[in-house]
């Protein structure tokens, strides 16, 4: 049993398993949304990352199962934990609090639990690189995201 059980395991079954639960509620969310005949489907290019999501996913999880086996003795449970836990919080948080609020949060948070001690750099990169996803989803991609209530 402790054979198939590797970070390769592990990373390719948790990323398949979030990658399908996300893939299953964007063609529920599309099934709401309304397009014009012609149209490209509002939900195309998310439901295209997903998809190669778990793909990578289920390569990754073949690798662990293929590959040689390396011991996860030793390994920082606590933050892998912690980390899996923050990004559930932050993904149940998304839609009330808005993804401007939200996601700055968790990136600064899952840094410092990686053990990267520059605060402020941490800061800027996580409001910076929000932003900057922010934008591109929503100006070029025109995906509607979560927004922060009563801001704008």
């Amino acid at each position: 049993m402790n054979r198939w059980i590797n970070s390769d395991v592990i990373l390719g079954l948790a990323f398949g398993l979030i990658g399908c639960v996300l893939l299953v509620s964007c063609f529920q969310q599309a099934e709401g949304s309304f397009a014009l005949a012609g149209d490209i489907p509002p939900f195309l290019v998310p439901q295209v990352f997903l998809t190669i999501w778990i793909v990578l996913s289920l390569a990754i999880l073949v690798a662990g199962l293929r590959g040689p086996f390396v011991p996860t003795a030793g390994r920082d449970w606590a933050t892998i934990v912690a980390i899996a836990v923050l990004l559930t919080a932050a993904t149940l948080l998304l839609q009330p609090l808005g993804f401007m609020l939200v996601a700055p949060v968790a990136v600064f948070l899952t840094c410092w639990l990686l053990g990267f001690r520059r605060h402020l750099l941490n800061a800027l990169g996580a409001v910076l690189g929000s932003g900057a996803l922010h934008l591109v989803l929503t100006r070029v991609a025109a995906l509607p995201l979560p927004r922060v209530p009563d801001f704008w």
